[in-house]
């Protein structure tokens, strides 16, 4: 596998979006703790997650991992798209429409970086054939 400088736009508006929505999500469920859910054994689980996957995105587009960004954009997306059906059970249209918005902008990210990956890497695995 060859690889290819990792400064293309596609890159950096999928970690951009996937940080944003990390960031999120780390400050709600941290809100939570401060709050009325202080001694909330869940809610600490929530936040020892969601701080977990913070630093991990940081780590990942610290180090210019293209593969780390995408499984960390996959993650978000998801996260945010479940944020957004509990919201929607709850019947709270901010907690509805706010994740559902993220799930979409990174989830639509995260297919532009994947089809820019494509464009640059080829195949997964070329078939050597001879000619005759």
């Amino acid at each position: 596998m060859t690889h290819t400088p990792l400064s293309t736009r596609a890159f950096w508006i999928c970690a951009i979006i996937t940080v944003v929505s990390a960031v999120v999500s780390a400050a709600f469920s941290v809100a939570a703790l401060i709050g009325v859910a202080r001694q909330d054994q869940y809610a600490m689980y929530a936040a020892s997650r969601s701080i977990a996957l913070l630093l991990a995105t940081l780590a990942c587009i610290g180090a210019r991992s293209r593969r780390g960004v995408m499984a960390l954009a996959l993650t978000m997306g998801l996260v945010q798209g479940f944020d957004a059906l509990i919201g929607l059970v709850g019947h709270s249209p901010m907690k509805t429409y706010g994740p559902l918005a993220l799930s979409v902008v990174g989830l639509a990210s995260l297919v532009a970086l994947y089809r820019d990956a494509g464009a640059h890497t080829g195949p997964a695995s070329p078939v050597n054939r001879r000619g005759g």
